[in-house]
């Protein structure tokens, strides 16, 4: 597993050209065979607690 991160402020157009929308931040994206947003992909703004992150990051890197 690798974890990457981008400064959408600085890479914005970028990233969006290549596909990793960031409607919010964070925003983690599961990537395809070739590096590119596979569809998976787990919002920050949906946590609201610590456990909450915890159990929501964790179940994303499980594939969950």
């Amino acid at each position: 597993m690798v974890l990457l991160r981008a400064n959408s402020d600085v890479w914005g157009e970028d990233l969006d050209a290549l596909g990793f929308d960031a409607p919010v931040i964070p925003v983690y994206y599961a990537l395809d065979d070739v590096g590119g947003p596979s569809g998976d992909s787990a919002r920050g703004d949906r946590w609201k607690s610590r456990e909450q992150v915890r159990k929501g990051l964790l179940a994303f890197l499980r594939g969950a």
